[in-house]
């Protein structure tokens, strides 16, 4: 009973790895992760890149010791405080 279950738990993985690595040709997501990061974060205003280098939507928040935490969102020319 034991190597059945094994067996079958084993198969089951498989399959899952198969799909994650898109080597099941019935049914792999075909995913792609682009690495982009919208939020960004920093201890000074001098730390946020220039709004027009982010994609719109991107967030910057300054985190430092005040426990004031400043946030902007740049819509993909200004950065915007929030």
């Amino acid at each position: 009973m034991a190597n059945i279950l094994l067996s079958t738990l084993a198969t089951y993985w498989k399959n899952i790895s198969d799909w994650v690595n898109g080597t099941d040709a019935v049914s792999a997501p075909n995913v792609t992760l682009s690495g982009s990061k919208m939020e960004l974060y920093g201890v000074a205003i001098e730390d946020r890149p220039a709004a027009n280098t982010v994609s719109a939507g991107t967030t910057f928040t300054i985190v430092d010791d005040t426990l004031e935490f400043d946030s902007y969102v740049s819509d993909g020319t200004d950065w915007m405080e929030v």
